[in-house]
């Protein structure tokens, strides 16, 4: 018996782990031979990536449930030229490993696919191997294989890039779950390294100091359906820059992720100097724990000033009131008083929402500082002038782009119009608390990532790629210690300037990148963070301005051809009595959307539109789904049948996505019945014209490995896969 055990090696992905028997002579009439699998209890990687060179160490602890023991062989793909050098143990043991060429290994993946009847390491065909004997794997017991290899990174400009792909990690189990996973990485450079990212999985990353930064991703009872990628940039003066590029042909436009980092170095210097106008709201409903929380809030962010900030604090009920007649510099004395009073704000009266944006706008100086206001509220405007549009248009009509609102919105009372208009046109942001959350985190949270403006008015301009339906359209503010994402399609292949404009007090700051757009097919990823930033962008104009017909369209097909669930999504619900209460929950987010603007709806929608927009700059993963959250316990199961669903009915495969119909046939997204329908070519599965198609069209590979019955697109003809010879 074989165990072809695959496991991970850049650039390839596959399946990880079944029992096969070994290769005998032929026979008039091969019988098939069901395939055995083993569980994968834990899999471990450590990647040390020291310049532009990377060592990985893969261990993999397998479990043998059979009630025998088992001979196999442990299979590792590789691509040419990738792995250096190569070294295996099994408890304590070194293994004689032997490196077959992609030629020859070809015919060993076949052989097992044909055998296994399992298409999973399809995705190897074309690449290398690395094959090692093991035997015994005792029965009921489990074996730990460790592999060490080297291989170098790859660079584009000022960043470096990585892959793992962990997907190749899956059993071929019927769950294809991993009890453990833990990935650990160590980016050490001789220069300084700004910073160190994934947008395909959510890393905790610490820098240890200037040229090193370590992260950890942890997983448990998951499918690993997703590879790894790393990306860091060295350090500049001011700002670096790392492109990711996908473009599956050249008759579309590709795909792109442009990731800006600030600089580590000693950042005093470049801080912008800014005023900072702290607005509470006072009023009655504020009293007690929620004042509180707000005070205690308030003397962290005050204990964080900058030396050459200043500062004021306005407190807003019926009548608004400041602590200083001006923004006041920081100075030990005057601090000290100023967290002294915050003992004396009372919570008493109305909301005089308007005249505390009238009088802070008053506030400003236009002496090349940066000018925020942070401002915390729980209520409606009850006082003076109430009208939004009022408010807003006072926004707008008086300021001129110098100071940014950092919105807080406690509790449920609230008209997100109002507070999600104040974030959005002065380019802050805005945050929504429950009446259960620590106010005081929350705000003190913010507060550590705006605290330190690098540039500000940012703007890009990519030369002569054509990139086009870039988002966000607006560049936000650039934070020490924070990155911005922007992602958009492009038609020009090749090295471009890109120019990074942007404002640090009185100077025009000018940073010049020589990136290259370059197609990378192990990037596919990169579309569907397109499609997502996309969608996001489109529902914020919806949430703001009302329903579409033109805007939904754009969503509800960017949805259907990415895989992106969103309150459009219509083919998740049908007719019994479940599928009543999830199209019932899809009919309420769309209506939540589109038309509430004050309550507990309203700020359910504005919520999952700011932790969306968040996301998109913070990680650039695209979620799957794009639904408001729960509006409580009853609304769980709900949600959780509907990411059920997901799972079973959608599947994004590399770059495209697919949709399992009525016969249990996954179906390629991008096949038309109008189209292919008259041109259906029905092959059955490892048949010999299976692998002829695979070996005429070697980009379905991928796609076949997924699944045994598949409608797939090749050009203009349409296959249909399934059945055996």
């Amino acid at each position: 018996m074989l165990v072809a055990v695959t496991v991970c090696c850049i650039p390839v992905v596959g399946n990880a782990c079944v029992i096969v028997p070994p290769p005998r002579p032929p026979r008039p009439t091969p019988r098939p031979v069901p395939a055995f699998s083993m569980n994968t209890h834990r899999h471990e990687v450590d990647i040390d990536i020291h310049h532009d060179r990377a060592t990985v160490t893969v261990r993999a602890t397998f479990y043998n449930p059979a009630s025998r023991s088992v001979e196999g062989e442990y299979i590792f793909p590789v691509g040419d030229g990738i792995v250096t050098s190569f070294s295996m143990m099994s408890d304590g043991e070194t293994l004689e490993g032997e490196l077959i060429p992609a030629d020859k290994a070809r015919d060993i993946y076949e052989d097992i696919v044909r055998r296994v009847r399992d298409p999973g390491l399809l995705e190897y065909m074309g690449m290398g191997l690395i094959k090692v004997r093991v035997f015994p794997i005792q029965s009921k017991a489990e074996l730990t294989i460790e592999l060490v290899y080297e291989q170098s990174v790859e660079r584009n400009g000022d960043s470096y890039l990585l892959r793992y792909p962990l997907r190749s990690a899956k059993p071929m189990n019927s769950s294809g779950t991993i009890d453990d996973i833990l990935i650990t990485v160590r980016v050490h450079d001789v220069d300084p390294v700004s910073t160190v990212y994934s947008p395909t999985h959510q890393f905790v990353f610490d820098r240890i100091d200037e040229m090193t930064i370590e992260g950890t991703y942890e997983a448990s009872h998951t499918v690993p359906s997703t590879d790894v990628t790393l990306c860091y940039i060295k350090d500049r003066e001011t700002v670096g820059a790392s492109l990711l590029a996908f473009r599956p042909t050249d008759d579309d436009a590709g795909y792109f992720r442009l990731t800006l980092s600030p600089s580590v170095s000693p950042v005093s210097t470049r801080i912008i100097p800014k005023d900072v106008l702290f607005i509470i709201d006072s009023s009655g409903s504020m009293a007690g724990k929620k004042l509180d929380q707000a005070v205690g809030a308030l003397r962290y962010a005050l204990d964080n000033l900058n030396p050459q900030d200043r500062y004021n604090i306005i407190t807003f009920s019926t009548t608004v009131s400041a602590f200083h007649p001006a923004a006041v510099p920081v100075e030990e004395s005057t601090l000290g008083h100023d967290l002294s009073r915050l003992n004396d704000i009372r919570a008493r009266g109305g909301t005089a929402f308007y005249d505390a944006v009238s009088f802070s706008l008053e506030q400003r100086m236009t002496d090349n500082r940066m000018a925020m206001a942070v401002l915390l509220t729980d209520g409606l405007p009850t006082v003076g002038t109430t009208d939004v549009s009022s408010i807003l248009e006072l926004v707008e009509n008086t300021d001129d782009g110098l100071m940014r609102f950092y919105v807080f919105g406690v509790g449920d009372d609230l008209n997100t119009d109002l507070l999600d208009g104040l974030a959005t046109r002065s380019r802050g942001t805005r945050i929504y608390i429950s009446e259960s959350e620590d106010i005081e985190e929350k705000v003190s949270l913010l507060y550590e990532r705006i605290s330190r403006p690098i540039l500000t008015d940012l703007h890009l301009d990519f030369g002569e790629s054509n990139v086009v339906d870039f988002f966000p359209p607006t560049i936000p503010d650039l934070f020490a210690g924070e990155d911005i994402t922007v992602t958009g399609r492009y038609c020009v292949n090749g090295t471009t300037g890109i120019r990074l404009t942007g404002t640090r007090g009185e100077k025009r700051i000018i940073e010049e990148f020589n990136l290259e757009f370059r197609h990378d097919g192990r990037l596919s990823f990169i579309p569907r963070i397109w499609a997502g930033a996309k969608i996001t962008y489109l529902l914020g104009q919806i949430r703001i301005n009302g329903p579409d017909d033109e805007l939904v369209e754009v969503v509800t097909e960017l949805g259907r051809e990415y895989g992106i669930v969103t309150p459009y999504t219509s083919f998740l619900a049908v007719e019994d009595e479940t599928d009543m209460t999830v199209a019932h929950h899809f009919d309420e987010s769309r209506r939540v959307l589109e038309r509430e603007k004050v309550g507990a709806g309203a700020v359910r929608a504005s919520r999952m539109m700011a932790d969306l927009q968040w996301s998109m700059k913070s990680t650039g993963v695209s979620p799957e789904m794009f639904l408001p959250p729960a509006s409580d316990k009853k609304d769980e199961p709900v949600l959780m049948e509907i990411r059920k669903r997901i799972g079973e009915r959608i599947q994004r495969i590399h770059d495209r996505t697919f949709y399992v119909d009525e016969q249990g046939v996954w179906v390629d997204s991008r096949y038309d019945e109008q189209i292919h329908g008259s041109n259906i070519n029905p092959i059955a599965f490892i048949s010999d014209e299976y692998f002829r198609l695979i070996h005429d069209h070697p980009e379905v590979a991928k796609y076949l490995a997924a699944h045994t019955h598949m409608m797939i697109v090749v050009g203009d003809d349409a296959y249909l896969i399934g059945g055996m010879e």
